[in-house]
């Protein structure tokens, strides 16, 4: 009975060991099946989710790990560069065609300034084993929602028009030779008007400033960046100079582009300008009223500019060069700027110079308040602690503040006085006195006031709210153009639950419920 009772325990035994080594193997099989070869190892990328990433707007980036389930996957974020900033993550499950299970990863990142970025490699632990993956380089465009129009000046040695001229890539213009003025281009200087060279002037940048001699004509092209369409574009003369507008082109004409976003320069018109007095200048003042992707509608002027004209025989160069020469904090240009340059960057960062006006769109809540503003500064005296309420309420906002509302109680002073001297100037004349002639002139300007006020007075004004103008008083009406909240419009027409309104030479339907009466 014993002799059998020890076969029986061996094979008991040997049974138990082969149990533990299939359990063993089972357990181990799987982590060595989910390691990853070297070439897929190579082929793993985080890649952004979208191609179009936008300043101040989350981009996300994904990676996928194929073959290895989430818990044996383990990450950590590198130092990231300027203007990139790490917002959040996720780890979820993947199941590919195959169905075999694998990781997925999202990353949120937040760019703050535009341009070309890449990402340092994220460190990953797969496996219990240590690998860097790349991040695939991203494009970033200013945000269509928060990017306004702005105003470049390109100056050329000649006009567009010229048969000889021969254009480089849209940069720079020449013949001969050409130099392409860059804004951290350290030398600069003048060279002769055989090279005829092409400039961009813009208030982004630090430059220093320009020089020309007496009636040499300065040729230049206007450009707008993030505009959707000119509402008015002019200028101001200047004395003791010549300037003319030599083209202009389609987006001048006030026809918009669409709304899909563009970040490249539209040109707007091309100017000759011709300073015949010598001293300090700038450029013409020149004036465009655009509206940008978000719907404000924004003042953008030319970038500030000092430029020195010089008397044939002060220039730093020969008579018959026609050059241009810039003056730098690092003594005269040498002769080789004079032989590499014509101009600089002659444009330095406004500052307090800049004078866009970015107009915040406001909210129902927002213009229903500025209309009571208006009504309350209505029914006070000019200048009065309603009108600086409603002057601080806009400028908190962005809004022209230049309208002030017709006042009720200066109308019915202006009447009572305008009574008075009446009866003083009749009372003088029926006693033959001089002094009726003061009260006769005191009479008619009070007259004039009364009648000024008593029109402005009957004419209908509103706050909109914002949204679209239509041509016609209907839903389905094609959108003429669209204006944003907050702006005071002139009230034309009513017909049914349609307002015709007009603002700044615009004029449409709008929904009645979006007008809040100035009364």
């Amino acid at each position: 009975m014993e002799k059998q009772d020890v076969p029986a325990a061996k094979k008991r035994r040997r049974n138990s060991r082969l149990l533990i080594l299939f359990l063993f193997a089972a357990v181990l099989f799987p982590s060595y099946a989910e390691k990853l070869n070297r070439g897929q190892i190579r082929s793993l990328q985080v890649l952004p989710l979208s191609d179009a990433a936008f300043t101040q707007q989350e981009c996300v980036f994904v990676l996928t790990i194929p073959g290895v389930p989430p818990e044996q996957v383990q990450t950590a974020m590198p130092v990231l560069p300027e203007h990139v900033q790490f917002v959040s993550s996720r780890r979820s499950d993947f199941i590919d065609s195959d169905r075999d299970r694998g990781t997925r990863l999202e990353f949120w990142f937040s760019f703050k300034a535009s341009g070309n970025f890449t990402i340092p490699a994220l460190t990953a632990v797969i496996n219990g084993r240590r690998y860097s993956i790349p991040f695939a380089k991203i494009s970033v465009q200013e945000n269509p929602d928060t990017v306004l129009p702005k105003m470049i000046v390109r100056f050329s040695r000649t006009a567009k028009g010229d048969k000889d001229k021969v254009s480089s890539g849209g940069d720079f213009l020449g013949n001969d030779k050409s130099v392409a003025a860059d804004a951290d281009a350290a030398n600069v200087g003048a060279v002769s008007s055989r090279n005829r060279e092409f400039l961009s002037l813009s208030d982004d940048v630090k430059t220093q400033p320009l020089s020309c001699v007496v009636g040499e004509s300065v040729y230049f092209t206007v450009y707008l960046k993030y505009v959707l369409q000119i509402v008015k574009f002019d200028w101001e003369l200047q004395k003791d100079a010549l300037f003319t507008e030599i083209k202009r082109y389609e987006i001048a004409e006030g026809k918009p582009r669409g709304r899909e976003f563009f970040a490249e320069e539209v040109p707007v018109a091309d100017f000759e300008w011709r300073p015949l007095l010598p001293g300090e200048w700038s450029l013409p003042n020149i004036k465009i009223t655009a509206t940008a992707y978000n719907g404000s509608r924004v003042e953008v002027y030319t970038p500030f500019s000092m430029i020195t004209v010089l008397e044939p025989d002060e220039a730093p160069f020969e008579k018959d060069s026609a050059s241009i020469s810039v003056k730098t904090p690092y003594g005269p240009p040498s002769d080789t700027d004079k032989a590499n340059s014509l101009f600089a960057y002659a444009f330095e960062d406004s500052g307090i110079q800049e004078k866009e006006a970015h107009m915040t769109s406001l909210q129902e809540e927002e213009c229903r308040r500025l209309a009571d503003l208006r009504c309350e500064e209505r029914k006070s005296l000019p200048f009065s602690a309603s009108c600086k309420a409603r002057i601080a309420y806009e400028k908190r906002f962005g809004i022209p503040t230049g309208v002030t509302e017709p006042s009720v109680p200066l109308f019915y002073w202006c009447s009572a006085l305008c009574v008075l001297f009446g009866l003083l100037t009749l009372t003088a004349v029926f006693f033959k006195k001089r002094i009726f002639v003061l009260f006769l002139i005191l009479f008619a300007a009070m007259f004039v006031m009364l009648v000024v006020n008593r029109i402005k007075l009957n004419q209908r004004y509103a706050v909109f709210a914002g949204g679209s103008l239509s041509p016609v008083p209907e839903h389905t009406a094609v959108v003429s153009h669209e204006e944003t909240g907050g702006l005071r419009v002139k009230v034309l027409e009513r017909v049914g639950n349609w307002t015709y309104i007009s603002y700044n030479g615009n004029g449409g339907w709008v929904l009645s419920d979006r007008l809040f009466l100035i009364e």
